[in-house]
């Protein structure tokens, strides 16, 4: 039971350190003078989906 809560962990850290390097490292959209930073616009979005479907998951296993 313990050891699944750490691979959770481990789980949701990692997608949220994907979330903060493709926030930094990725180019951003240049329109005329305006520079928008799509990825760090967008990549919390979906580290977020990403988080509730770990723990939507660790939790459906938590019962078995």
């Amino acid at each position: 039971m313990r050891e699944n809560l750490i691979w959770v962990a481990v789980s949701v850290v990692g997608i949220w350190l994907a979330v903060a390097l493709a926030s930094i490292f990725s180019p951003d959209l240049v329109t005329n003078s305006t520079r928008i930073p799509i990825a760090a616009i967008v990549s919390p979005i979906f580290g977020a989906f990403a988080t509730f479907a770990t723990l939507f998951v660790a939790l459906l296993s938590r019962g078995k």
